[in-house]
């Protein structure tokens, strides 16, 4: 179950290079082409958590709202880690995730984590 590894995947950017920026650590960006790679039962967990990471119900997750999540899992990013974090994926650049956004990135996460099993 996809969703129940979520925490794992989640803490995957701020335990490695990565939480600073994809794109800067030399690993390409996730991309919507991510999303296109995942089933459909992935995409469906991946929405349910985008609604709970969704706190304010505007339909994208800020910076303070994935902030929130990953203090919630046992993580302590700054708000300015955070940001860099979604800056990597915001295709439109808005500053939050929207929910295509969101799957993209689920989808590389479980991608590294599954390269790192393997």
């Amino acid at each position: 179950n996809t969703l129940r590894n979520l925490p794992y995947l989640l803490l995957q950017p701020c335990t490695s290079q990565k939480f600073g920026g994809f794109a800067s650590h030399g690993q390409p960006a996730p991309t919507l082409q991510n999303a296109m790679n995942v089933t459909q039962e992935q995409r469906k967990e991946y929405e349910e958590a985008f609604s709970m990471f969704d706190k304010d119900g505007d339909g994208v997750i800020s910076a303070a709202e994935l902030q929130d999540v990953l203090n919630s899992i046992g993580a302590d990013p700054t708000i300015v880690q955070v940001r860099r974090l979604i800056a990597d994926v915001d295709v439109d650049g808005d500053g939050a995730l929207s929910p295509p956004e969101f799957v993209a990135f689920m989808a590389s996460m479980q991608k590294d984590a599954d390269n790192q099993e393997n």
